[in-house]
């Protein structure tokens, strides 16, 4: 059984987290003036003219709306533009009055609208600082206006999102905690799942209401990958992103930078599995149709040169998951080169681990070679979690279902479980490794 110990300790990080909330509820305040401010006073042509717009602000507000479309670009359209603002400044009272009075309240789903607030906000803004709206500035309105906008950049990248990014660490472990007994019960393994997946998807969430939880199915995929772990090993895991030790001594340093390398390493097979996935779409998207064979059979029974099948490369684009707004492009085959030459390099530092290990102490060289692989693992295996999950996201997009109906479920289900196994390595170590120096503005930034 999973250790009962685990359950207090979450909650005693939940209590150290809710700590934060008065500073939290001050920040978004803060925000809230500063976007008044930006209308009254950086872009007041680019709004209405209605000098009674205050009075749509409900401080009182308890629901949150957030658009699905992009926020067009301020000149183009005032009236959007005013009572867009009008609603995000409601949602930033509506998060006050309906999270931060009761964080204990606060769970996944919730935390999932937050940050689309949150992410349409800095979308918003960012389309108001258009060159275009900058340029009649002059040099000491210019300087006001971005010292506005990076105060609500930081104070929601900085300071805001990271109380929720730990808040929902600490629900997804309680949910895992609370269901692995039943879910291990239930289905046995991850192979027994993959025979029957619908079926089981079923009885978990059967499960999840007769527990009085909510279903979240992609922590269900989470949950079923580790279920081939035995409870020892999910304790330590789990324990190790809350707990670090007080005084350590140089040796224990070695130790724990080793283990970060062996959690590193120990994703060999997956990083294989990612590349045999990426490998495959690649070639169904690139095989080509019925009749365009067809077609060139005939031209090849015609003409002495042979045709050939052109294979190109693909380019897919996603939104940045840190928080910062921007939208990324990565390339298809780069990607699978990438995963393809990781996959060597975690193959061959596993041998090199293997020797360490059997090492009593480890010298200052070795010392030096463990952190090498963890640099290497630390910039590829992130950066290759961002652009699979980019993926993902780009192929679930509306315009990509016809080619979504070209991979089986069962392999979609594979390759979200995937993506999920793999962030779950990504986060525990990057918050251990926040216990070194060397990491500590790493861990803090996005690999660039």
């Amino acid at each position: 059984m999973i250790n009962k110990q685990l359950f207090d300790l979450l909650d005693k990080e939940k209590e150290k987290l809710f700590q934060a909330k008065s500073y939290i509820s001050t920040y978004y305040y803060e925000i809230a003036t500063s976007l008044e401010t930006l209308r009254d006073n950086i872009f007041p042509y680019s709004f209405t003219s209605n000098n009674l717009w205050k009075t749509a602000i409900n401080k009182s507000s308890a629901s949150l709306s957030v658009p699905d479309m992009t926020p067009e670009n301020l000149k183009d359209d005032p009236e959007f533009n005013s009572n867009m603002l009008i609603t995000l400044i409601n949602n930033i009272y509506s998060i006050q009055n309906l999270y931060l009075n009761k964080p204990s309240e606060i769970d996944l789903q919730d935390i999932k609208q937050i940050n689309k607030v949150h992410g349409f906000l800095l979308l918003f803004l960012q389309n108001q600082y258009s060159h275009q709206n900058l340029a009649p500035f002059k040099k000491k309105q210019l300087e006001l206006a971005v010292s506005i906008k990076t105060s609500i950049e930081n104070r929601i990248i900085n300071t805001i999102n990271p109380f929720f990014q730990r808040l929902e660490m600490i629900k997804s472990d309680e949910y895992v905690i609370y269901l692995f007994d039943a879910v291990k019960s239930l289905v046995g393994s991850f192979e027994n799942y993959k025979a029957k997946a619908r079926y089981y998807d079923r009885e978990i969430e059967k499960k999840c209401s007769e527990l009085n939880i909510k279903n979240n199915p992609e922590l269900n995929l989470l949950l079923i990958a580790d279920l081939g772990k035995s409870e020892a090993l999910l304790n330590i895991e789990i324990k190790a992103k809350y707990e670090s030790e007080e005084k350590e001594k140089p040796a224990s340093k070695s130790y724990r930078l080793r283990e970060i390398a062996y959690r590193y390493i120990s994703q060999t097979e997956n990083i294989a599995k990612l590349e045999y996935f990426f490998q495959e779409f690649y070639n169904i998207i690139q095989t080509p149709s019925f009749l365009k064979r067809l077609f060139l059979f005939f031209i090849s029974l015609f003409s002495i040169k042979r045709p050939s099948f052109s294979y190109k490369d693909m380019l897919f684009r996603y939104s940045n998951p840190e928080g910062k707004i921007e939208i990324k492009q990565a390339s298809l085959l780069q990607l699978i080169k990438r995963i393809s030459s990781f996959h060597q390099f975690l193959a061959k530092s596993r041998e090199q681990l293997s020797y360490f290990t059997s090492l009593k102490g480890i010298d200052t060289q070795g010392f030096k070679d463990i952190e090498k692989v963890v640099d290497t693992c630390f910039f590829e295996l992130n950066d290759i979690h961002e652009q699979s999950t980019g993926f993902r996201e780009w192929l679930g997009k509306e315009h990509n279902k016809k080619i979504l109906k070209k991979i089986p479920e069962k392999r979609q289900y594979e390759f979200s479980s995937l993506i999920l196994t793999i962030n779950r390595i990504v986060i525990v170590n990057k918050y251990n490794l926040m216990d070194f120096e060397k990491y500590k503005i790493l861990t803090t930034e996005q690999p660039q």
